[in-house]
């Protein structure tokens, strides 16, 4: 009761019935003291709990990280938990049966607004997690996860998980259950890092400079579970990105700067929008109008009553009057919009109507879609430069145009997955936008980053940006595959045509687990004409697959399609070609399911698979063949 006075300006005793569910008083009364109610448990859960375990660590002299965000309770301003913290993470799963949604898989989005509306930098989440799937995740099944998260938000991962196996030698080892596994006891771990690269290079670009959106939609108390993942403001449509602000971030952080709602730390937005039928504090009605009066655009209708029991005589007349000066005239219909100060008041018209009105067109768009096809992005400013990071979320090849607010900067495609940087030779600038014909492989995505200035009325010079490619040589005929027998697999054999190891007669290739190491040799028909590229397409690959020609060391390939350039490494004839290939634990497990204990391969506390478990397609699949690129 002492708290609920100190922040509410009232005693709360004589309303102690109405928490027990009395209906006592009006239901206007009950109402208030329950909001009330709410918001000092709320701000109690930020102050008593998260910042005093932030004090505590500072007196330490340590940082305090905290999903202070949930996702797993309700009765607080999730925005303003996760400002009492350093470090303000979230979570996001891998597809599994107690996560089988979208909505209940990504759980970042309240953690990263927070961080944008509250200045800090970084957003780091509890990755990967899940429950059901063991050793099933490849990098390639990892990549459009991780890609959905960057695009809500995070730019740190915290992959969840590491278990430290009490034995070395056990293999896939003994593992917490929870989690996509990341440890060494995986059959991929040598290759890793080609992945964690992949995630470095997307999250230090992610980090980089602030967070952009057009609008900042405000939430008031905020209490609930806030925006988990990233949504569709249905009055903004698709193309602008937004932030959701509370009462304490649009009363001690918000101001106007040329027409623009600017917080201290630089973020700016071309409008606020308020929420239909919801009512609000007077303090943030009359920052509101402050805000208007210096020059914002409001989005929204009038507030539908005045947030919590008054504590001054004339408190609700003065909220009634501000109301009346801020959207008198204003019906919604025929009457919505007027000046005010410097700003403007618009009730009845969607936020997208008035950002086009302005001249403030989406700042991202796409088209030549395919049906089932979907494009996430998400873009950030640094300096005078701007970022976007844009990703196909299916695993489907997709041609498309995408269209950013930019102008007079050329546009340049980073690639994060090899680390490629190149201009873009095709792209159009029409009414302060640059169009970019992109191409997404399966999972696919691009670093669009614009930066180097050039004038408004250039255009690209090529068609595509992306050289077309024909084959030069197929690899057919035998070839020497070498298993480790340690995991029950041939020392070696040699495969008359590639196949998917399942379909092999032999138990120790049927049920194998590991790395296969596949040679050839082979000539190539004709040499390349100068200064083209040369790929190596490995087809189907079933996981993960490193290349060495001749005796150089290509990289590890785990994204589709499944190509590495052998330029710098191939030549006429005699070319010697080694494919290292490695698949996931589970046929292994399914094949020792059958074997007494003695004879199994495997050792591990997790006892997922029976001997009636479907077998994983595994293995160098092909076809292998030798690309000519064409530049466009």
């Amino acid at each position: 009761p002492a708290e609920f006075k100190k922040r509410r300006g009232y005693d709360l005793l004589p309303y102690l019935p109405i928490l027990a569910g009395i209906k006592m008083a009006d239901a206007s009364t009950r109402a208030r003291v329950l909001s009330d109610y709410r918001l000092t448990i709320s701000d109690l859960i930020a102050a008593k709990h998260y910042a005093e375990l932030k004090k505590l660590a500072h007196e330490n002299r340590i940082a305090s990280y905290s999903e202070a965000a949930g996702p797993n309770y309700s009765q607080a301003d999730m925005l303003k938990t996760s400002s009492r913290v350093d470090y303000a993470m979230a979570e996001f799963w891998m597809p599994c049966t107690h996560r089988a949604s979208m909505s209940s898989r990504f759980l970042l989005r309240n953690a990263a607004n927070a961080n944008h509306i509250y200045g800090k930098r970084m957003t780091m989440c509890e990755a990967f997690t899940s429950l059901g799937p063991e050793w099933q995740q490849s990098p390639f099944t990892m990549k459009p996860v991780a890609d959905q998260a960057f695009c809500d938000g995070c730019n740190r991962m915290c992959i969840h998980n590491f278990s430290q196996s009490p034995s070395l030698t056990a293999k896939p080892g003994y593992v917490y259950v929870a989690g996509t596994h990341y440890d060494p006891g995986i059959t991929w771990w040598d290759e890793t890092p080609a992945f964690n690269l992949y995630l470095a290079r997307c999250s230090s670009m992610l980090q980089a400079g602030m967070f952009h959106a057009d609008a900042l939609v405000y939430r008031g108390s905020n209490i609930g579970h806030g925006e988990q993942r990233k949504m569709l403001v249905p009055t903004l449509g698709h193309g602008y990105d937004h932030d959701n602000c509370n009462s304490e971030v649009l009363l001690t952080r918000t101001s106007v700067h040329d027409g623009r709602i600017v917080l201290a730390d630089g973020m700016r937005y071309h409008v606020l929008i308020l929420p239909n039928a919801h009512p609000m504090p007077p303090a943030d009605l009359a920052k509101i109008a402050a805000l208007v009066k210096a020059g914002a655009t409001i989005v929204g209708p009038p507030p539908a009553a005045m947030q919590g029991m008054p504590v001054h005589a004339g408190e609700e007349a003065q909220f009634k009057t501000l109301v009346a000066r801020l959207w008198g005239g204003l019906n919604g219909r025929n009457h919505t919009e007027k000046h005010l100060g410097a700003g403007r008041v618009f009730w009845g018209k969607t936020a997208r109507a008035v950002l086009l009105a302005q001249g403030d067109p989406p700042d991202f768009a796409v088209r030549g879609l395919s049906p089932d096809g979907t494009i996430e992005w998400i873009h950030r400013t640094c300096g005078s430069s701007d970022i976007y990071f844009v990703a196909s979320r299916w695993a489907h090849r997709e041609n498309v145009v995408c269209t950013f607010r930019q102008s007079g900067r050329q546009p340049e495609l980073w690639n994060p997955v090899t680390g490629a940087i190149r201009s873009a030779t095709a792209f159009t600038q029409a009414n302060g936008c640059t169009s970019i014909p992109l191409q997404f492989g399966p999972c696919g995505s691009v670093l669009v980053v614009f930066h180097k200035k050039i004038g408004t009325d250039v255009s690209g010079t090529t068609q595509s940006n992306y050289a077309a490619a024909t084959p030069l040589l197929r690899l057919t005929g035998p070839w020497s595959v070498h298993f480790d027998p340690t995991w029950g697999g041939p020392a070696s054999v040699v495969f008359s045509q590639l196949i998917d190891w399942t379909h092999s007669h032999n138990a120790g290739i049927k049920y194998y687990s590991g790395t296969a190491v596949y040679q050839k040799t082979f000539d190539l028909p004709k040499l390349p004409p100068v200064g083209s590229h040369v790929l190596l397409d490995l087809g189907g690959v079933d996981d993960v697959a490193t290349v060495r020609l001749n005796g150089k060391d290509l990289g590890v390939v785990w994204t589709r399609p499944a190509e590495v350039d052998i330029t710098h490494a191939v030549k006429a004839r005699h070319n010697t070609l080694e494919i290292r290939v490695v698949n996931l634990w589970p046929n292994r497990l399914i094949g020792d399911a059958s074997l007494p204990r003695g004879r199994r391969f495997t050792r591990t506390n997790i006892h997922k698979f029976t001997p009636a478990s479907p077998l994983l397609p595994s293995g160098l699949l092909g076809p292998v063949r030798v690309l000519i690129e064409h530049e466009p």
